[in-house]
């Protein structure tokens, strides 16, 4: 196990202007207490947003090569495995499992889509330490975690208002456009996808995480 230093926290720059653009959100936008969607879907987010999922994708290779994570080869093969969108409205669960980690993947890349204490409260981000405590990271609108896969972490239950937040998932196997948390490094998913939702659905669950990628290219 990494011990927490290896959470790195880089912010977004027009940091006021995501967050004009995430509270103009529409009003049809579909919400469960619990919501979680996989938005690399038949292609839907690299379609969508082709310039965030390459800012992603530089930020997580890059930071696993700065922090000796991995070996330039193995950085160079990361590639997407899952996008998703989480939206969580009180009362949230969060993830409550301590000693929850994103297996078989690499390196995770968390951004923050809502503002803690005036969209949501609750919800903070833990990591588990190597002396047993919960330490909770610093993470605000527009931040971006990103830390080793394998290490443990939770996000506390949502109190109050909604918790939005995308999450991608890096490995060493292909780019995956299945709508599930892919486990089969074959280059086409052996899996029989369900049927995957209408665009339109999609679109409407997570026009934030769209209008982040303008945002974020032009930073």
């Amino acid at each position: 196990m990494h011990s927490a230093k290896y959470a790195t926290s880089r912010r977004i720059q027009n940091a006021k202007q995501s967050e004009r653009l995430i509270q103009k959100s529409d009003a049809s936008e579909v919400r469960r207490s619990d919501e979680v969607m996989f938005l690399q879907s038949d292609g839907f987010f690299e379609t969508h947003a082709p310039k965030l999922l390459q800012r992603l994708s530089c930020l997580a290779r890059s930071v696993a090569l700065q922090e000796g994570w991995l070996s330039k080869s193995q950085a160079e093969r990361l590639q997407a495995r899952v996008v998703e969108w989480h939206c969580q409205e009180s009362p949230g669960p969060g993830i409550p499992d301590p000693r929850h980690y994103d297996m078989d993947s690499l390196v995770t890349v968390d951004v923050m889509c809502s503002e803690p204490g005036l969209d949501f409260r609750g919800g903070e981000l833990r990591t588990l330490e190597l002396d047993g405590r919960l330490k909770d990271h610093s993470f605000g609108l527009c931040d971006i975690l990103v830390f080793q896969a394998h290490k443990y972490h939770c996000v506390a239950p949502v109190v109050e208002g909604c918790r939005k937040a995308l999450v991608l998932e890096f490995w060493d196997g292909p780019a995956r456009r299945c709508r599930h948390r892919c486990t089969s490094f074959e280059p086409d998913c052996p899996m029989r996808s369900p049927e995957s939702p209408p665009r339109k659905l999609l679109e409407g669950c997570c026009p934030s995480a769209l209008r982040l990628a303008d945002v974020i290219s032009a930073a």
